[in-house]
């Protein structure tokens, strides 16, 4: 009896080292997946500096060169806000359309998915452009 004890008592113990290893696989995994989405927030917060940064100085060209007011530049952030149909301070992203076959490809891309014709490159400022 006491040796069946024993390997049952083994097995049991092997179980748990398993679930261990397997806890610790599982830990391991969501560090690198924690550390990669670490990184592209980085990215994305300097992008959005960046985007800050020009729309604050077109916006001050603007007042300060042309003479147009805050309200002016508003109403003009609104007019194009809506333009996809929403009003909620957000662009919807259009695709590109490629020249050569005329098919829509991600707005992302460099290239056609469908005949590799380059597409259209997009200013951070002027998308579709």
């Amino acid at each position: 009896m006491g040796f069946l004890w024993e390997l049952f008592q083994q097995r049991r113990l092997a179980e748990a080292n398993n679930k261990a290893a397997d806890a610790q696989q599982a830990a391991r995994s969501a560090e690198s997946l924690a550390s990669r989405f670490d990184g592209q927030i980085r990215q994305l917060e300097q992008e959005n500096d960046r985007l800050t940064l020009a729309v604050m100085a077109i916006a001050e060209i603007l007042r300060e060169q042309f003479h147009v007011s805050q309200d002016a530049i508003e109403a003009k952030m609104r007019d194009i806000d809506i333009r996809d149909g929403a009003l909620d301070g957000k662009v919807k992203r259009s695709g590109k359309l490629c020249g050569a076959c005329q098919r829509v490809n991600g707005s992302k891309r460099t290239a056609c998915l469908y005949c590799g014709e380059s597409l259209p490159t997009n200013s951070f400022l002027f998308p579709g452009s």
